[in-house]
């Protein structure tokens, strides 16, 4: 007799919400390698929730599972209302959601046939719902990439609590929880001591090696700097969003300083990430508009490659992270790294880069200056950084994951 396949419903609620937009970052990309690889695989049938009942969210949802993965709404497993109203006025739209929040859906975001059928459920980034909990056949697995806010409060953007907290507070002792290094799974027990050392595996993340690898054709990268305005041959790269944890007014402080005293006359400093607002990017523009700084918000993965590939090295000095995707992505794309010695990243960067206090403005100076006029230096740490890479790939992650479902459902 066949054994049947396991039946995972994966938490798309992210991926819903930032469906077609040009948004990026660490969690959601974990979130769609993870669903999309898992969804390949023979012996697991991939199903898809949102943890809160709303009319446009399910309809992102529906068209994310149609377009992407091939399959119809039976796949959600969502109450199915009737969720689309077309040439209805918005006052008459808001009252029919509110009778339905209140009267037929009742707190009830599930199909209750549906769920019944469901072996696993496995939520990369947000809350277990307390519906799922009330299926006790359910295992629940939770995938665990950071606690700045709990550990770093001084640091941490408000919101980052708000999103993170109910999700951390939804882990009980039957959950399994995924964690995306040694360091995070150690910030986490420190954090929820009544947790079991035993409850959280470690399984290490991945950055796409059909996307991040050498690449430095001249003829793409032309094309990018005509499309991106890009005026500077060299560069220094930094990936960040300008906000405080990661550090990222330290590089350009560095970065100034040097051009100042006569050093990187000829590179440029190339910034991707976004900014809070329109006006805190207009008085960045504005501030540092006599110096080779160029800012990009969003670049998609097969044009971060090449900002990778072509440039000098990669500067990476975030004050908290819960693996650091950017310097393995860096690392496959054959480029020098000078990453933060806090938290992961010297667990994921092993020998292989250049690991340094991110306080520290002199020893950074003295770092790019380093890799900017030791060519051997650049070839060495090229070298490292692919090497270092190999332990890493998206095959080992669903491999090691799919062993922790089959374990959880063999106890």
């Amino acid at each position: 007799m066949k054994k049947e396949n396991i039946k995972v419903s994966y938490d798309a609620t992210w991926l819903a919400e930032y469906n077609k937009l040009n948004v990026m970052h660490g969690g959601l990309r974990v979130s769609i390698e993870l669903i999309s690889r898992m969804n390949k695989e023979n012996d697991v049938d991939v199903f898809f929730a949102v943890n809160k009942w709303d009319p446009a969210l399910l309809n992102s949802l529906r068209s994310l599972v149609l377009e992407k993965y091939g399959y119809n709404k039976s796949r959600i497993l969502n109450n199915n209302f009737n969720i689309n109203y077309p040439n209805i006025e918005s006052k008459i739209l808001s009252k029919i959601n509110n009778f339905l929040n209140s009267k037929i859906h009742n707190n009830r975001i599930f199909n209750s046939k549906s769920l019944a059928n469901i072996d696993i459920y496995h939520t990369p980034l947000e809350a277990i719902p307390k519906e799922v909990k009330h299926f006790k056949h359910i295992k629940k697995v939770f995938t665990s990439h950071d606690l700045m806010p709990f550990v770093r409060p001084d640091i941490s953007p408000p919101r980052f609590y708000d999103i993170l907290k109910p999700a951390y507070d939804s882990i009980d002792e039957t959950t399994t929880v995924i964690a995306v290094s040694n360091s995070t799974k150690t910030d986490l027990l420190n954090y929820r001591t009544d947790l079991k050392e035993e409850q959280v595996k470690v399984v290490y993340i991945a950055a796409d090696k059909n996307v991040f690898y050498p690449n430095e054709g001249l003829t793409q990268f032309n094309y990018m700097k005509i499309k991106y305005n890009f005026q500077f041959e060299g560069y220094l790269l930094c990936l960040n969003r300008i906000q405080k944890y990661k550090n990222t007014q330290l590089v350009i402080d560095v970065y100034i300083d040097l051009v100042n005293e006569g050093h990187l006359e000829d590179i440029g400093l190339l910034l991707i990430g976004t900014f809070e607002s329109s006006k805190v990017k207009s008085e960045y523009l504005l501030k540092y508009s006599k110096y080779k700084i160029k800012f990009i918000d969003f670049v998609p993965d097969e044009e971060l490659s090449i900002f990778y590939s072509n440039s000098i090295c990669f500067i990476y000095m975030s004050l908290f992270e819960g693996f650091g995707l950017p310097i393995l992505e860096a690392m496959q794309c054959g480029t020098p790294v000078i990453c933060s010695s806090v938290k992961s990243l010297p667990e994921i960067s092993g020998d292989a880069c250049i690991i340094q206090d991110p306080y520290d403005k002199v020893l950074l100076a003295n770092n790019i200056l380093k890799i900017c006029e030791n060519e051997s230096l650049r070839n060495y740490l090229m070298y490292k950084g692919i090497i270092q890479s190999q332990q890493f790939s998206w095959e080992k992650h669903i491999k090691e994951v799919k062993q922790i479902y089959y374990n959880i459902l063999s106890d």
